[in-house]
């Protein structure tokens, strides 16, 4: 018995291949069941990769905003700090900890590409946040990656309300 052939005309080769009719019928059944198998598996696969991608893109649209809010405040509270950085030292480390920790909580909802620019501003938090204290200027240069990253995921939040 032959079940797979370069010119696709298996089904017949199998019916050639046997005398009995009756083995025939079962034998055709046995490879139409087998293709089905398979084709229910990918279609089985499929759908299981667009309801986890739909399941994202709903847990972006509800939780980012709510995010984005809180990501506002810790930056406002760090503009706040910069203009006496040395007399707000744990104030800021406090905000920054924050900070850090809703980045985290948003990086799983992100796509790719802001996901680069999320890991950016993180790595940046965690090198200033090594050092004993926060000097003046990394405190003014987070504050405005951190700016630039609000403005860049709150574009992003915009442009999935115009995807179907």
């Amino acid at each position: 018995m032959v079940f797979v052939q370069s010119d696709g005309d298996f089904l017949w080769n199998v019916l050639q291949t046997t005398g009995n009719s009756a083995t025939s019928f079962w034998e055709i059944v046995d490879v139409v069941a087998s293709l089905s198998s398979v084709v229910a598996l990918i279609l089985t696969l499929f759908i299981l990769y667009q309801t986890f991608k739909l399941r994202n893109r709903y847990l972006f649209l509800i939780r980012t905003p709510q995010l984005l809010t809180q990501l506002e405040e810790h930056n406002s509270n760090i503009s706040k700090y910069l203009n006496a950085v040395s007399v707000y030292q744990q104030e800021l480390r406090i905000e920054l900890t924050k900070c850090q920790k809703n980045l985290k909580n948003l990086k799983p909802k992100l796509d790719r590409s802001t996901r680069k620019s999320l890991k950016a501003l993180d790595n940046n938090v965690q090198r200033v946040m090594q050092h004993d204290s926060v000097s003046s200027d990394e405190a003014w240069a987070l504050y405005q990656e951190l700016a630039g990253f609000i403005v860049e995921v709150q574009n992003v939040l915009a442009d999935q309300a115009w995807r179907p």
